[in-house]
């Protein structure tokens, strides 16, 4: 409600709004399941890269603040419903960032996707290391070469 200032203080419901939250309430109740997820704000300086991302009814977007670049197509949003269009903007950003930027990401980002389960290989490419960085950060970090021979083992037997 734009120009509250107490968030918790009540709003007056005409019957109008009534019968829209009452409609609203009904709708959810019958729709298909919706999953709502509870968010969680990170402090900026962790973040190895920001990109905004959004989709409409006529087209979807992503734009990169620190190259100052965006991307944006038109969609035809009778094939899918606005979810996937949502879900495949966030995906297109993401693939831009690994596949064209090849920016490293920080050892925290290599050890979160070592414990998720992705092999060593993958890792390495994604972080495009041209040196062997990434098999002395291994080598130092025991516990994360657990994770890793463990992974490699049970998933695809591919060399750490």
């Amino acid at each position: 409600m734009s120009g509250k200032e107490h968030p918790w203080r009540e709003i007056y419901v005409n019957k109008q709004l009534c019968h829209e939250l009452l409609w609203l309430a009904n709708h959810l109740k019958s729709a298909p399941p919706i999953f709502m997820l509870n968010s969680i704000d990170w402090p900026l300086n962790t973040a190895d890269y920001i990109l905004f991302t959004n989709s409409c009814l006529y087209g979807m977007a992503f734009w990169s603040p620190a190259h100052n670049i965006g991307f944006q197509c038109a969609i035809d949003t009778s094939e899918h419903p606005i979810f996937y269009w949502e879900a495949y903007t966030v995906v297109s950003a993401f693939s831009w960032i690994v596949y064209f930027c090849c920016l490293a990401p920080r050892a925290g980002g290599a050890t979160h996707y070592a414990i998720t389960g992705v092999p060593s290989h993958i890792i390495h490419a994604m972080g495009c290391w041209k040196s062997d960085t990434f098999e002395i950060y291994i080598c130092q970090h025991p516990a994360l070469l657990t994770v890793l021979l463990f992974s490699s083992t049970t998933q695809d037997n591919s060399p750490v």
